[in-house]
Order: structure tokens, then sequence, then C-alpha cells
């Protein structure tokens, strides 16, 4: 130890004075030209000296890149006005009218330019996540790879598994996040090999990722799945027991199924119209279906049902034996009943109307018909619960489906009778973008105060058709005070300034 160090360490005071406290360099010499400093301050001036001078003299150590830099871009930028309209989007998380922003730009070859690369990658919100990555570039890709909240951006998608063996090796590794997304692209590529996996690894997993993995073989399904899927209807859970037995319906063919249809049948009969002079005459007033009837199940619940899929307690308000009526008719495709009895769906549905249980067939009827997309029941099943509103508890989520799976052809007569009968809520389910006969429908009612409308206008915003949108519109009238007439006219704002911006996004993307 020198005694520089030494004296540093131990203290001036602590010591007797000496000549060896020196640094050994050029220094100490600089320091025996100042007058009147005392050992003390000697002391510290020349160990800072000697700090400073090593510090100058250290050779930085040379570090390589950890990552390769971002390749060439392919996609181009977009205009200085689209630019700046994207940036107050993502200022503002405007999720779905950058969503739509998104898929616009990357189907015109378009990325987002670096500057909003880490905004857009901490916003992105649910519906955005779809078409960000594609508009992201190589520099965002490159990006994302910097921070663990954005790697979301650079998961491979479903399209991006081109081969089951690569499904394969990345399975044991994976994390039940990423197996469902692994086993949703092998449904698609392989459904035998998913099958294996499956089996091979179901007693391991917990209840919810056992529950995920069943609601997955909707995909590809067919009667190969049988034996695993009815394997799973002894599983210690009841959520996987019945997702199981729900998937089981679909194979028509299948024991399950075809146990259920034999119990249906044993309940429902039908009656064609009466024929002859008493049939014309009852045409003269309007036209008859026949006659659909339809007993309720026995008092007892069968405990064999439950392991079938049949839920026993019914919902509030609702009677057990219909509630297990309704089951079995959601369990049955509901073109068995058009090949048993010989009529078309519509007649069947206003024949089911016209019955006692007419509510509970309709609402088994549209299950079934949502479950085995059976198309050609959905227009007659949307007007019975819409048009000839029928009564009864049923489910809005399913109503709202029917209405989104109806053609064009089919929505528009429907979507322009809702404005007759005070269900315009209604026009939110339906397809995008609304027929042009639609939104013109609507838009002339903008113009008039529509407190009903305040939740349907943020939805028309991004609905109506580009070349529909109008410039401007005048705000109606309302009276001063009025906070539901107040609520309008923001809600009528913001459909101008959504509008604006989407027409903007129209014309920057323009050819």
């Amino acid at each position: 130890m020198s005694e520089l160090v030494r004296a540093a360490i131990v203290g001036t005071g602590q010591l007797p004075p000496s000549d060896n406290e020196h640094s050994g360099t050029a220094v100490d010499g600089l320091v025996a030209q100042l007058h009147d400093v005392d050992r003390e301050r000697a002391l510290l001036l020349r160990a800072g000296g000697l700090a400073l001078l090593r510090r100058s003299a250290r050779r930085p150590t040379v570090m390589q890149p950890s990552l390769d830099a971002a390749g060439e871009e392919s996609l181009r930028l977009p205009s200085e006005r689209l630019h700046q309209l994207l940036t107050n989007l993502i200022s503002e998380s405007d999720d779905e009218l950058l969503a739509e922003a998104y898929e616009r730009m990357a189907r015109a070859k378009l990325r987002l330019p670096e500057q909003l690369l880490p905004a857009a990658l901490s916003k992105s919100g649910t519906r955005q996540r779809g078409q960000l990555p594609r508009v992201l570039g190589a520099r965002g890709r490159w990006l994302a790879q910097l921070r663990p909240e954005w790697t979301w951006a650079l998961a491979p998608s479903d399209a991006e598994y081109v081969s089951a063996q690569d499904v394969v090796e990345c399975w044991e590794d994976a994390a039940p996040a990423e197996r469902r997304t692994l086993l949703v692209s092998l449904r698609r590529l392989d459904p035998g090999l998913a099958r294996k996996l499956v089996a091979a690894s179901w007693k391991n997993e917990k209840a919810e990722q056992r529950l995920a993995w069943v609601e997955l073989f909707s995909t590809n399904l067919s009667a190969a799945d049988e034996p695993l899927l009815a394997g799973m209807l002894s599983d210690r859970s009841t959520s996987v027991r019945h997702a199981a037995a729900t998937l089981l319906w679909c194979l028509p063919e299948g024991e399950l199924a075809l146990r259920l249809r034999t119990r249906l049948d044993a309940l429902v009969s039908f009656k064609a119209p009466a024929g002859g002079i008493l049939g014309a005459l009852k045409s003269l007033v309007s036209e008859d279906p026949g006659t659909l009837r339809v007993e309720l199940p026995p008092e007892d619940f069968d405990g064999t049902w439950e392991k079938d899929g049949i839920v026993e307690a019914p919902p509030q308000g609702v009677g057990r034996r219909q509630w297990w009526l309704q089951q079995l008719f959601a369990a049955v495709p509901p073109d068995h009943w058009v090949t048993r009895f010989g009529v078309s769906a519509e007649q069947l549905v206003r024949a089911a109307l016209a019955g006692e249980h007419g509510h509970l067939v309709v609402d088994g009827l549209t299950s079934a018909a949502l479950r085995h997309r059976a198309a050609d029941w959905y227009a007659p099943l949307w007007d019975a619960r819409v048009l000839a509103e029928t009564r009864g508890a049923h489910n809005e989520h399913e109503l709202w489906t029917l209405s989104e799976r109806l053609t064009p052809e089919l929505a528009e007569p429907r979507m322009l009778a809702l404005f007759e009968r005070d269900r315009t809520d209604l026009l939110a389910s339906f397809r995008r973008p609304w027929p042009h006969s639609v939104a013109t429908r609507f838009l002339s009612g903008m113009t008039t105060h529509q407190p009903e409308w305040v939740a349907l206008l943020p939805v028309a915003a991004m609905a109506i058709p580009y070349d529909v949108l109008p410039t401007t519109l005048v705000a109606p009238a309302v009276p001063e005070g009025d906070f539901r007439a107040q609520e309008y006219l923001r809600a009528f704002d913001r459909f101008q300034s959504t509008a604006s911006a989407r027409r903007t996004i129209a014309e920057e993307m323009a050819p």
C-alpha cells in the first residue's frame, strides 16, 4: 500500500508527516508549486489528480451490439396529413378508429412513422392489436424487442404457423396462454395431432386451461373427435363436462346427439295445414302454417341428462320442464325438423309461434341454428323474435348474433323495419358497413333530437359507408338546460369528428 493511500485511509491526524505521500505522477509537481497549502489539502489534491489521470487513461470497453440493425423498409410512409391525424388518434387512444386506419394502411402498404411507434405500441387497445403489427414496419418490429410489454407485437399470428411441426416444436416449452394460441393453429393444420397433444397433457392442466382447450375443438370438429370428447364427459370440472357435451351436440350422427334427438322426437309432432274446402276457407283469412305440437318433458329430471349437457336448474323466471325443453331444442340440428316434417324453416317457425310453448321453442331453435350454422333459419327466427315480438326472456346475445349473420340482402329490409318499430338499438348488431339505404335513413333522422340514439351515434359513425358520410350536418335545435338534449348534442359532435377522421383516412389512402 502506498503512503498516499495509507494516509488517505488512516488520516493525516493519525500519522506523522512523511516525504512519501506522493502520487508518483506529474500531479506532485503541480501541487508543489502551490503556496500556503496545508498537508491535508495537498494530500487531497494529489489523490484527486491521480484519480483523474487514471480515468482519462482508461480505454473504453468495446461492446458488441445485442440486436441486429433493423432491416430495410418495404412499406411507405403516410402523407403529412395522415401522419398528423394518426398522431391525434394515438394520443386520444381511439381504439376502433385506429384499428380501421391500420387495416386500411396495411392494404395500402403504408407504415407508421418512426416518431409514433413508441406511443402506438404502448397504447394499443384490443381492436388495434390485430392490425398494428401489419403497419409497424422493420423499425417497429425492431423496437418491439426492447421492452417486454411490447413483445406482443412480435408474437406469431395463427397465419404464421405454416406447418404442424412448427407448433409441436413450441408446445413443450410454451406457457398456458401460448399453448392456447398454438392449439388454435394446430386445429386448423392437423386436428388429429391436436387431439394427441391435448390427450397427452390433459391430466396435468388446470380446469381453466382444459375448458379453453375443449372450446377450441369447435374448429374442424369431426366424428374423429368424438372419442376424446366423450371421455371428457367424466371430467372433474362441471364446466368442462358441459362444454364437451355441447360440442358433441354438433356431431349429428354421434351417440349423444342421436340420444337427444330420439328424446325430443317423442315430444314433438306436426300436423299439416287442413286441405279441401276447410283449408281453402282458412287461407282466405290467413296462411295456415300447420300445427306444431310440443309436450313438456317428464316432471322428474333424469340424472343421465346432466352428462348429455342438459342443465337441471333453470334461470330465474323459467319453469324447470320448460327449461329442459328449450335445451333439447337447442341441441338438435334444426334441419332435422325440415327433413322429418317435410316443410320449410319459415313454416315451422310460424307454426311454433302459434303453439302453446312458442317462445321457448323459438329460443331453442335459435340456439340450435346458431350452433349448427343453419343459415336458412336465421331470417325466420329473426323475424319471430323482433317483428312478431314473441314474449319470453330472449337471449339478447343470440339475437345480435342472428343479426350479424344475416346476408346483406336479408339484412337491409329488416334494418329499415327497425326504424318503424323503435328498435334502432339493434342496428348496432348488423355487419358493417351498413347498406346505403339504412345509412341515408339514419342520417336524415340525426338532424332531429333523438335521445335514444346517444349510444348508437358512435356505432353509426363507424358503420356508415365512406361515400355516404356527410361533410357536415346541421345540429338539431334543443331546449337549453335539458341534460338529455345536451348529451345528444355532445354525441352528435363526436359523430361529426369521427366522420371527418374517416373521410381523411379514405382520401389519403386513395391511389
